[in-house]
């Protein structure tokens, strides 16, 4: 539910004039999945995932909404991997900046125990944003995320997870 309250606070806040086009970076992901549940199929694991932020932010730097598509795969005791696009929402104030996200997209996965490949999630957390040299940035963070058919195919467990994580950006160009 805290979710859904911060994504509408940040949308109705959200002032008309948005910048374009909009800045890229490419980041590579790594860290470690602690269930927040009991599924029975995650057990503490390492994760990767390459994901590519497209990020439109207000005139100011602080608010901002992205597309985020990314692929990912976690070191299960089977393995499982991931593909998806989400829409996220940050206030990440500066260059360097402490910033809070939230987002909901879908995502098309082979996690054992989660009865179909089509899910969607919601996710919420916060970063550490430390520039580099050359536009490139170093992210340290955390996302509390959910995985689910949303009641489409029965049963529907659900994923809960705990996602530290550790990312490094590089900006990425691209003309539409």
């Amino acid at each position: 539910m805290s979710v859904w309250v911060l994504l509408a606070v940040m949308l109705l806040s959200c002032p008309a004039s948005w910048s374009f086009p909009p800045p890229s970076k490419l980041s590579l992901l790594y860290g470690h999945a602690l269930p927040a549940g009991s599924h029975p199929a995650l057990k503490d694991g390492r994760y990767a995932m390459l994901a590519q932020r497209i990020r439109w932010q207000t005139s100011g730097p602080a608010l901002g909404i992205s597309l985020e598509p990314r692929a990912g795969y976690f070191y299960l005791p089977t393995g499982a991997g991931l593909a998806g696009l989400a829409l996220v929402l940050d206030v990440a104030p500066g260059v360097s900046w402490i910033g809070l996200e939230a987002g909901a997209g879908t995502l098309w996965t082979d996690f054992p125990g989660l009865p179909s490949r089509l899910n969607f999630e919601l996710f919420s957390g916060a970063a550490i944003r430390l520039p580099l040299p050359g536009s490139w940035s170093l992210h340290v963070g955390y996302r509390y995320h959910h995985i689910s058919n949303a009641g489409l195919k029965r049963p529907n467990p659900g994923l809960d997870t705990h996602l530290p994580y550790i990312s490094l950006g590089l900006p990425f160009s691209w003309n539409p």
